[in-house]
Order: C-alpha cells, then sequence, then structure tokens
C-alpha cells in the first residue's frame, strides 16, 4: 500500500500537535517549587543571618564559661587564649609558619590534629587554611601555644570541609606555632 506525500504531512501535522499539547498540557500541571525557606527579601535574610551569628556567639559564649577561660576576643570574633607566650619572632602576613594543632568542636568532637596528620606549614595571608587560624597565629610569638575558638565565618563557614567538619561549625583549635620564616 503506497501513502501518496499530501497523507504522510497530514499525519506527521497531527502527531505534531498532539505531541505538543502533550508537552503543554503536562508543564501546566507541574508543582511549582516552595520558596518558604527562600525569603526574596534582603532585609528578611539578613534577619535569619544575625539570628544564626547571635546563637553561635551565645554558644561560643557558654563554651567559654563551661571552661572558665578568660579569653580575648578580636574585632572579627576570634576568641584566644595564649596558653604559653613564646620567646621567638612574630610572624607577618607572607610569614611562613609550621604549626603544631589538636582542632575540635564546641562539643568536644575531635576532628584532626598534627599527631595524625603531621605538623602543619603555610605561607599566612596565602593559604587555605581558615582565616581565624591565620588571625590567631599573627597573635603569636614562634615558641607560643594559644588555645583559639574560631567562629564557622572564620572557619569552613557553609560549606564545612567535605569530611569532618559540618557547615556552620565553630572550631576550637589548640595550637604551637613551631617555627616562623
Amino acid at each position: 500500500m503506497v501513502i501518496n506525500k499530501g497523507y504522510k504531512l497530514f499525519f506527521l501535522c497531527v502527531a505534531m500537535f498532539i505531541a505538543a499539547v502533550i508537552c503543554i498540557s503536562s508543564c501546566k500541571n507541574k508543582p511549582q517549587k516552595s520558596t518558604e525557606n527562600k525569603p526574596d527579601d534582603p532585609e528578611k535574610l539578613m534577619e535569619i543571618n544575625k539570628a544564626f551569628v547571635n546563637e553561635e556567639q551565645e554558644n561560643i559564649s557558654d563554651y567559654i564559661k563551661r571552661y572558665n577561660y578568660a579569653m580575648e576576643e578580636t574585632k572579627t570574633g576570634l576568641h584566644l587564649l595564649h596558653i604559653t607566650i613564646g620567646k621567638g619572632r612574630k610572624p607577618a602576613k607572607n610569614s611562613d609558619v609550621t604549626v603544631s594543632y589538636k582542632i575540635n568542636l564546641l562539643d568536644g568532637t575531635y576532628c584532626y590534629s598534627s599527631d595524625s596528620s603531621g605538623v602543619l606549614t603555610f605561607r599566612l595571608g596565602e593559604s587555605t587554611e581558615p582565616g581565624g587560624l591565620q588571625e590567631g597565629i599573627l597573635l603569636m610569638n614562634e615558641g607560643g601555644s594559644s588555645l583559639m575558638i574560631i567562629p564557622s565565618y572564620l572557619a569552613y563557614g557553609l560549606t564545612g570541609d567535605g569530611d569532618k567538619i559540618g557547615s556552620n561549625q565553630s572550631l576550637v583549635y589548640k595550637v604551637e606555632l613551631l617555627k616562623v620564616k
């Protein structure tokens, strides 16, 4: 049986029309994504962020009170307690430093240490190490040791480190500044 070209074109047009109708009707039935958790109002976002930062600061304050630490707080929100005042060189931006360290979360959960990972050597101001750690090291002298509480926004922020440190985690660092170059 031979179908002439006119019928082929007619059937092709009908098939395309049916496909278009199905496609359009399926798009109309799709549920809309909820925006309840994503406010569009910048002021609302700022309010949510301030509440989070305030809660994090309360948790840090509770930790400091629980252990009765007399810590200094920098303008950025880093908390620092000098355990041993070093007598060596004071690092500056672009100094190469070597540190031993131990990292825990505020709840005491162990994350990392130089005992298992080895000492850490990096250049201040050019490293991917948390900004809060670099800021704290700038306040130390070679040979000194400090306890630092680093809020999440000075540590690994929203992303965490992809392994043991989760999103929005404040960190407790015990750091010894071994060498400054």
